[in-house]
């Protein structure tokens, strides 16, 4: 990370903008150009944040720099979004009151990037046990950027509709849940795009996707290129499209709608109509006698159509090319001409496009509001999209930049109108400073009955009115208008005008703007998708749902600038009820290079964005500004005694900033107002005197140790010098009984040769040991001569199955057989059994093999049984095994089944040790936070914020217990499944031969006496 630098001269590289001494656009350029050059691409504007997009990845947003944002002062370190973010979620707990952020600038300057920084570092901020909602806050991004955005020639990752995020907060900074708004989804790029754009990504995804998955086929789709909606100007290449980057961000996206919450079942329909729509682009028509016209593509196309959206073929067909109304109670048939037709595919295709993407921001919406109470604390961010002038601009490009004009104006107004009336209202001397205004600019627009909007609201009534004759009436009505930002068209048939905006002059191509304002959709298609047997298709069609599109019905609906009319007042009233945060994002060059400064290009936008403007009043003004009460409460401690309690006035206020040497402030009738530099410097000042205080807390809480735990300590050290003692006494007789020891071992080998009989001993051992060698010998002779027998050998079938009976040779490989046991044979199955001549107990199991086989299922090889074990098979050729401890029969072998049992608690295991693994870190994040907010009471001197910080710090801890009892849980559910294993272990290994063999033999018993039969087996 870079260092602090404070140095206006010829060498350094400022911070903050701010403290420039020699304050032109040419240094406020130099200072920019030369921080970016250093890969120093954030500066501070007083407590406005400008970003300049690098168009490269830096190593600033790793979890080490986040680490070292967190609570850090902007003294500290470098400007950083992470700072921006840290500050604003302190003031919202601080303070109690709504925060939001207005991130603006051009397409391309890097708002969504700038945005999704943000969220990672709040949300790493206000970790406290929910991590699977935060998780998902984080992970929203993902589609929405697929759905939500498209290359343009300005930005190859633009924004293509505008969000507002609020996350929502406990009193303690805890996240509650979250909801998402959207607006002005430019869903006309669906079928039309200028040249060297693209369609929205998630149709690039979703080919290369479905081609990774050899699914493309199954839908009808061969190559992108084979589509209307996919081809043009600037539209990438198959071979681009069906290369792994797409089809990875195809995976992301499926992932994160799976992560987030929705049902699989939804995904499918959703990717039916994410391919009905590329499929409704290629339906074409040839002009038919009557001003009508006939679909040219085959019936099979129609009839995918059909099946993706599981409608009716005939309906389908019917409702493209012709609308049916009632009149006079008849059903009266109009047909469409061959532009109408045209027209009427695409507004279907768009209006699928915008339901889908307005039902996941309320699928959304609905997954992520978690527990979110009606006091709780928000904080917003707003993305939206850039201001923008391309070759040809529509009215979606006038929407756009009708919404950054509008940002600017709330800009304005919190940075010049508001500051200055509030100065004037205080008495404070300030000299003021001139800016744009530009709500002259947004009258021309907005203004009702003569703003364009209503001209094109009026127009778009009348259905003989054209493009033509609104770009009359708005030339009639709007070239002479107070903002002097109308220019008329040069010639009285152009469909064009011009209008000054606050970030430069765009030409509007008025072509196509009562129909793209009239937004309608045949009704004969909204009944057919309404009918669609998939639930999905028919919820987003349902008429009595809220909808994007308009209906074409006899009733007035509102238009789409209306309707953004709306939008727009709803976000701004947003933006007014919080205290907002501004980042201004810098496009430093036009290609979207690394490493490359355009001058005139980022002079155009700090010029328009007002930064010369803002250092000015942020240098001269007084940002910083508290009511007395506030900053006496807040700030005593740097001029009083800890226990005193001066009055809440004026004079103690200027005390206080005397002491803190504060220079130009100003006392007002109830405010004390400051440079925005002087929160630090009173912040520092506080911290310095509460850091006394911890000092002080300090060496007093040692003194109380060392007095209460002294006598523990002597007592200590005594306990010290008596174990010390005891093993210098254990040494000294170890040591004297190993010589004695030593001394006897040699007195015994001098009396060796005279012990007769030690010598006959070991003649007789050699003796038994060549016996049992010769024995062994014979032993092994045998098994020689008995390997190529047969291993098993099948018994008599009898009850439909029969055994098979292992040729195991025990009385070679553990000995004979024990009395009071003998060995005899069933008749019936030629198999044989084992009875105890005293017990008169049978059994099947050889007693010898509990020496001989494996009693762990787990260490059996091959064809290879445990102890008590049998293989069987039906005369039907079905194998099956028979367990004679307890008399049950299995499918399957035994190794088979102990290794599924522990594989299935290997994976209990597994699951288990994860939920403990994100358990502790949830513990780990919570008791880092716990510890910085006790660092900040320690620093605290307001009651207030002592007050609040007390009860954040007690909903950690109740959130701490609460990790702790879950993990505890999780713990004794490792304990018990480790149990189970140790269990069956132990079942496995310590098998109690008699008892088994009684257990097995009564049973058997059991069977014979109810049979009345010698021998008897059970049926499989």
């Amino acid at each position: 990370m870079a260092t602090m630098m404070h140095d206006d001269g010829a060498g350094g590289l400022l911070d903050n903008l701010a403290e420039l001494s020699n304050l032109t656009s040419e240094t406020i350029l130099d200072q920019l150009k030369r921080r970016y050059e250093a890969n120093l691409i954030y500066t501070y504007v007083g407590d406005i944040l400008v970003a300049t997009n690098p168009y490269q990845m830096l190593p600033i947003y790793t979890e080490e720099v986040q680490e070292m944002y967190k609570g850090a002062s902007n003294k500290q370190l470098p400007p950083h979004i992470f700072a921006v973010a840290d500050r604003a979620y302190e003031a919202m707990l601080y303070s109690q009151v709504d925060q939001c952020f207005v991130i603006s600038g051009e397409s391309g300057a890097g708002k969504t990037e700038s945005t999704k920084k943000i969220v990672q570092h709040i949300v790493e901020l206000c970790r406290a046990g929910n991590t699977e909602l935060e998780d998902r806050i984080k992970t929203v991004n993902v589609f929405l950027e697929a759905f939500g955005n498209a290359k343009t020639v300005m930005n190859n990752n633009s924004s293509r509709f505008g969000k507002y995020l609020e996350l929502r907060f406990d009193r303690s900074g805890a996240v509650q849940g979250a909801t998402l708004s959207h607006y002005l989804l430019e869903k006309s790029r669906i079928s039309f795009r200028n040249d060297g754009e693209q369609n929205f990504h998630i149709f690039y995804q979703l080919f290369a996707g479905l081609k990774d998955e050899g699914r493309l086929e199954h839908y009808g789709l061969a190559k992108p290129s084979d589509h209307n909606y996919l081809r043009g100007a600037g539209a990438p290449s198959d071979e681009q499209v069906l290369s792994s980057h797409f089809g990875q961000e195809w995976r992301e996206v499926m992932g994160s709608f799976e992560f987030i919450g929705f049902a699989k079942g939804q995904t499918n329909s959703m990717i039916d109509m994410l391919v009905a729509i590329l499929h409704i682009g290629d339906i074409t028509f040839e002009p038919a006698p009557h001003d009508s016209v006939t679909i040219t593509c085959t019936d099979k196309h129609l009839a995918l159509i059909a099946k993706l959206l599981k409608i009716s073929f005939e309906e389908l067909k019917n409702a493209i090319v012709a609308t049916r109304n009632i009149t006079r109670g008849e059903l009266v048939t109009r047909n469409f001409d061959e532009e109408k037709a045209a027209a009427n595919r695409d507004a279907t295709a768009k209006a699928i496009y915008a339901r889908i993407f307005s039902w996941i921001f309320r699928s959304i919406n609905d997954i992520l509001k978690g527990n979110a109470s009606h006091d709780c604390l928000v904080l917003g961010l707003l993305d939206i999209f850039g201001f923008e002038n391309f070759k040809i601009n529509s009215l979606e490009q006038m929407c756009i930049n009708i919404t950054n004009e509008q940002l600017q104006q709330f800009f304005n107004q919190h940075i010049f109108v508001y500051e200055q009336e509030e100065y004037k209202k205080e008495g404070v001397d300030f000299s003021k400073i001139d800016f744009v205004d530009n709500q002259a600019t947004l009258d021309l627009f907005l203004k009702k009955p003569q703003g364009i909007f209503s001209i094109l609201d009026e127009e778009s009534r009348f259905p003989k009115a054209t493009d033509l004759t609104f770009t009359e009436k708005c030339t009639a009505a709007l070239t002479s208008h107070p903002s002097r930002a109308f220019k008329p068209p040069r010639s009285q048939r152009d469909l064009c005008f011009t209008i000054t905006h606050y970030a430069g002059t765009v030409e509007y191509q008025s072509t196509n703007f009562l129909e793209k304002n009239r937004d309608t959709l045949s009704q004969d298609v909204i009944s057919v998708l309404a009918a669609s047997t998939d639930p999905l298709v028919s919820q987003l069609f349902d008429p009595t749902a809220n909808a994007n599109a308009t209906v074409s019905t006899n009733k007035r609906q509102q238009s789409l600038t209306a309707g953004f009319k709306v939008s727009l007042v709803d976000l701004v009233k947003r933006l007014k009820q919080c205290h907002p945060h501004f980042v201004r994002c810098i496009k430093p060059n036009a290609e979207q290079m690394a490493s490359r400064w355009e001058e005139d290009l980022v002079s155009r936008q700090l010029t328009y964005s007002g930064v010369l403007e803002t250092i000015k009043i942020r240098k001269m003004g007084y940002s910083f500004r508290l009511p007395f009460q506030e900053f006496v409460t807040r700030y005593k401690i740097i001029a009083y005694k800890f226990h005193e309690n001066p009055m809440q006035s004026s004079e103690t206020c200027q005390v206080i900033c005397s002491h803190a040497k504060l220079d130009d402030y100003q006392v007002g009738h109830n405010k004390v107002f400051m440079k925005y530099n002087h929160a630090e410097v009173l912040a520092d000042l506080q911290r310095e005197q509460s850091s006394a205080l911890v000092f002080l807390q300090k060496i007093v809480k040692a003194h109380v140790a060392r007095t209460k735990f002294s006598s523990l300590l002597q007592e200590k050290r005594k306990q010290d010098r008596r174990v010390t003692d005891f093993l210098t006494i254990a040494e000294t007789r170890g040591t004297t009984c190993t010589l004695r020891m030593d001394k006897l071992k040699e007195e015994d080998a001098a009396k060796q040769e005279d012990r007769k009989w030690l010598t006959r001993v070991k003649k007789q051992a050699a003796r038994a040991e060549a016996r049992r060698a010769q024995k062994e010998a014979e032993r092994q002779a045998r098994l020689e001569a008995i390997k190529n027998e047969p291993a098993k050998v099948k018994t008599l079938p009898h009850n439909g199955f029969f055994v098979w009976e292992r040729a195991e040779h025990l009385d070679l490989h553990v000995g004979p057989l024990p009395p009071p046991w003998k060995k005899k044979i069933d008749k019936r199955t030629n198999r044989h059994y084992f009875k105890n001549m005293e017990s008169k107990v049978t059994t099947w199991v050889d007693p010898r093999s509990y020496e001989y086989r494996k009693h762990d299922p787990l260490e059996t090889q091959g064809d290879e049984l445990p102890y008590g074990w049998d293989e069987a098979e039906t005369e039907d050729g079905v194998v099956f095994y028979i367990n004679h401890l307890d008399g049950t029969h299995h499918p399957e072998h035994p190794r088979v089944t102990a290794q599924r049992k522990q594989e299935q608690i290997a994976k209990e295991q597994a699951e288990q040790k994860a939920r403990a693994d994100e358990r502790r870190e949830t513990l780990r994040v919570l008791r880092d936070k716990k510890r910085r907010l006790q660092g900040q009471l320690a620093e605290a001197t307001d009651s207030t914020a002592i007050a609040n910080l007390h009860q954040r710090i007690e909903a950690i801890d109740n959130v701490i217990r609460r990790e702790i009892s879950q993990l505890e849980s999780v713990q004794s559910a490792l304990r018990i499944l480790q149990q189970v294993l140790e269990n069956q272990r132990r079942k496995r290994h310590r098998i109690d031969p008699d008892r088994a063999v009684r257990w097995a033999a009564a049973r058997w018993l059991a069977k014979i006496r109810s049979r009345r039969a010698p021998v008897q087996q059970t049926a499989f």
